[in-house]
């Protein structure tokens, strides 16, 4: 049996879009198509999937009301078929299944996800005694690709310290380009720094302390911790890193240049520089910018915790 469709999906019909009454392989094909609400062609962005009522045969185009076979011709149009959401797929190697609570249907066994009445969206069973909630984390963008996570076909995930959710692909693009540990929305760690890599630190720090130029070495800076969002004042400045006091992470940010303390020189004549969080800080009399880079290890997207995705 010949398989037609589109790139996204096998099937062999195609639906009128309810919005602009055109037709279109999928209303993914129909979304890819918009371009702006003064520009020619739908004014809709985002094309209803519930609302689809007429359907066409691609094989005697048969215009017909959706379901799962042509009423002309008697084909079927694909394996699986949703009435709830007016969708079909022909492809074989992909399990779907429709989820009541999420109103839509997903890639997978049903048997093999839960849904979390909290998080708004189906996760693995495995990960299920581990869960932990972020009210309505679901329906919110990628950081990275800016995409809707609810209705996004794409593999996603719960970042594994703040919560936040991220397309798997979009998390490893994101650690490997900008080599820094850090959720690109709150600013705490990805993954939590080991204690190993904080005496790396600490170390490297007092072994370098004393080549600083004299201008700072005796600088003290008032800091805020990323991680635990804690203050700490008269921290010793350094170039590659500020710990923080209460928790020992050196995901943190100066947070005032207006409070930093030099016992050996007036806070005249200040530049700019940056520390291993990524903000600005001052330096006096021509310090220079002297940023060796994150503190924080990149680390690969193997540790994804929870994968979700959705199918149409």
């Amino acid at each position: 049996m010949e398989r037609r469709g589109c790139k996204h999906y096998q099937r062999r019909c195609e639906i009128q879009a309810p919005c602009c009454k055109l037709w279109y392989p999928c209303r993914l094909c129909h979304n890819e198509e918009y371009k702006g609400v003064k520009a020619p062609g739908c004014k809709v962005e985002t094309m209803d999937r519930h609302a689809v009522d007429t359907i066409r045969c691609l094989l005697c185009q048969k215009e017909q009301a959706p379901g799962p076979k042509c009423v002309g011709c008697n084909e079927e149009f694909a394996k699986y078929y949703c009435g709830i959401c007016k969708f079909w797929n022909d492809n074989p190697m992909k399990g779907i299944y429709h989820c009541e609570k999420c109103g839509i249907c997903r890639v997978g066994k049903a048997d093999d996800y839960f849904h979390c009445d909290n998080c708004k969206g189906d996760f693995p069973k495995e990960a299920e005694e581990g869960h932990e909630c972020t009210s309505f984390g679901m329906h919110s963008n990628c950081p990275i690709c800016f995409e809707d996570m609810f209705s996004s076909r794409k593999n996603s995930q719960r970042m594994p310290i703040c919560g936040h959710f991220i397309h798997s692909k979009c998390l490893k693009d994101y650690l490997r380009t900008s080599r820094v540990n850090r959720c690109p929305i709150c600013s705490k760690d990805i993954f939590k720094e080991d204690e190993e890599q904080i005496r790396h630190i600490d170390e490297m720090l007092a072994s370098t302390r004393a080549n600083l130029p004299k201008e700072v070495i005796d600088m003290k800076v008032s800091i805020l911790c990323n991680n635990c969002l804690q203050k700490t004042g008269d921290v010793p400045f350094h170039f590659l890193g500020l710990k923080c006091g209460n928790c020992g992470s050196y995901n943190t940010r100066q947070i005032d240049s207006t409070e930093i303390k030099s016992a050996t020189t007036p806070t005249e004549n200040k530049i700019e520089t940056e520390n291993t969080a990524g903000d600005t800080v001052a330096v006096e009399n021509n310090a220079g910018n002297n940023n060796n880079g994150d503190a924080a290890n990149e680390k690969e997207g193997e540790e994804e915790e929870e994968e979700w995705y959705d199918c149409e």
